[in-house]
């Protein structure tokens, strides 16, 4: 079961040159060590190359895997591919990168159309790091942001309530 979930966001038919199984595999195996050593940058990019290529992810979840900022560029800013996938759902939730991550993702989310759900809790978010999240905010529709458990004040609390309002929010989890 766990490998047809992995083949499912790994394996795209659609796409001239898919990864090989060999490439879901090893991929797999890295997801599989996220909970347990932190990632290497080459394992990273690696990861990243596979993601870029994919037309079909709706959900990514790096929830708790001690994710840096450096990991976030090789994974999401990779030039191997368009990131051309239907992401829905998007949770980097208590990974702790704080600024320099979003810094690092905010290219990617502001390439997205829409994200149902955006997890940041417990990510260590400054103001500065809000401000970058009103950035995206006012780029792309976003239903449901988590923001809680961060670092922010009242500037950057006030920042992202001027970008939630003019869009699509419907829920915003707040609290300190």
């Amino acid at each position: 079961m766990a490998n047809e979930k992995i083949t499912t966001l790994f394996y795209d038919t659609s796409r001239n040159s898919p990864p090989t199984i060999d490439d879901i595999i090893h991929h797999a195996t890295l997801l599989q060590r996220m909970n347990k050593i932190e990632l290497t940058q080459d394992e990273c990019h690696d990861l990243g190359s596979i993601l870029s290529r994919c037309e079909r992810i709706s959900s990514i979840s790096l929830r708790i895997f001690s994710v840096t900022a450096e990991m976030l560029t090789a994974i999401f800013q990779s030039d191997e591919g368009s990131y051309d996938f239907p992401l829905e759902k998007l949770n980097l939730a208590a990974n702790r990168f704080g600024t320099r991550g979003l810094t690092a993702i905010a290219p990617f989310l502001k390439s997205r159309r829409s994200l149902d759900r955006l997890d940041l809790a417990d990510c260590r978010i400054d103001d500065r790091g809000a401000e970058i999240v009103g950035e995206v905010l006012d780029t792309i529709s976003v239903k449901l942001l988590n923001l809680v458990c961060n670092q922010f004040g009242g500037v950057g609390l006030a920042r992202i309530l001027s970008s939630a309002n003019s869009k699509d929010l419907k829920a915003l989890s707040l609290s300190g």
